[in-house]
Order: structure tokens, then C-alpha cells, then sequence
């Protein structure tokens, strides 16, 4: 796991994409900060997380949300998973 420092997310994850060559529309990001929606921008999926940190509940949405912009309502083998 990456931890992101206080500065605009848009830099880490052009650097992220560019090192790892995962597509921006395969990224899910956790935040605790609503300004770093931005990254939807670039096509990532962005999930505002609050005070309790990223629970189940709001992992499943995000999983959910995620797998809907790329236009699937299951999980696949693609998604890496059996």
C-alpha cells in the first residue's frame, strides 16, 4: 500500500500510471479529502471516505462504483478475482 502525502494527487497518479502503465480507469482511490476528487479528471474512480477510514460498507461501494464505470456489475477473472 502507497501512502499519498498532502500534496494534489494529480502529480502521483500521472507518476503512478506512467510507472506501473495501469490505465487511470482501472485506479480506485480512498480519500479522506473531498479536493482530491480531481483525480476523476484523469479517469480515476474516487471514493470520500470519513472519519472511520475506509470500512467495509464503503469498500463495497467503492468496488461497486468502480466496476460500473467499466460497465460490469460483477466480479470477473479480469478484476482479479476466481
Amino acid at each position: 500500500m502507497t501512502s499519498l502525502t498532502t500534496a494534489s494527487k494529480m502529480k502521483h497518479f500521472r507518476e503512478l500510471e506512467k510507472t506501473t502503465g495501469i490505465d487511470y480507469k482501472d485506479m480506485l482511490f480512498f480519500d479522506d479529502e473531498a479536493r482530491n476528487a480531481e483525480v476523476e479528471s484523469l479517469g480515476v474512480t474516487f471514493m470520500l471516505i470519513g472519519s472511520d477510514g475506509v470500512t467495509k460498507r464503503v469498500f463495497e461501494e467503492g468496488v461497486e462504483e468502480w466496476r460500473k464505470r467499466r460497465g460490469r456489475t460483477t466480479a470477473s477473472y479480469e478484476d482479479g478475482f476466481d
